[in-house]
């Protein structure tokens, strides 16, 4: 059975580019973004049937979009097709489901170095980040919630502009904050083309 929170997670992903583009007339900067996904260690142990192991999440593609104004900036990136694996030890490791995030957050952008050709940056706000699993055994879908969580979204990047047009590459991470405490980190590599709205 797959859990839908697809319903949940829609509306934040669009307020931030609704916002974004609102924005637009500004003089507002837009990046398309592709690239790769890394979950945080998230491990459960398992001992069900036949099932004898451990299960843990996959690396997969990401894609995305960044909208910029100044110093503020909103994030939107998702990643899907991330595999869960049962780790039986010697008896290797067995596909036995799918996963999806998306994490969408509003920024802070520092860029030391102004109107340079080439603007290292950092990033660090505040957001919100929703899963979704699919097992091909129904009697472990309570193993990873399917919810959404706040998070913390920070990062670090580098920028080349030429002109109205540009090339980013950044590395980013959604850290969750559960209980007042910092619980799993969802990481993105990722790349993309800038484009400077007049």
């Amino acid at each position: 059975m797959r859990r839908n929170v697809g319903r949940q997670r829609i509306p934040v992903a669009l307020l931030v580019l609704a916002t974004s583009t609102a924005c637009a007339s500004s003089g507002m900067t837009v990046t398309p973004q592709v690239g790769a996904y890394r979950p945080g260690e998230d491990v459960v142990q398992v001992s069900r049937g036949a099932l004898n192991g451990q299960l843990d999440r996959g690396h997969s593609m990401a894609i995305g979009m960044t909208a910029e104004m100044g110093w503020l900036r909103g994030t939107v990136l998702y990643a899907t097709g991330a595999t869960i694996s049962l780790d039986e030890g010697v008896f290797g490791k067995d596909q036995i489901g799918e996963g999806a995030m998306l994490g969408a957050a509003a920024d802070f952008v520092f860029r030391p170095f102004g109107s340079w050709p080439i603007q290292p940056y950092a990033l660090g706000g505040a957001g919100m980040k929703a899963f979704e699993y699919s097992f091909q055994d129904e009697s472990l879908n309570d193993l990873f919630a399917s919810d959404r969580e706040l998070a913390l979204h920070y990062g670090a990047g580098v920028a080349l502009m030429l002109g109205s047009f540009g090339l980013m590459v950044e590395v980013t991470d959604f850290l969750s904050v559960e209980d007042k405490e910092f619980g799993r980190s969802d990481a993105f590599l990722t790349a993309g083309l800038r484009f400077q709205l007049r």
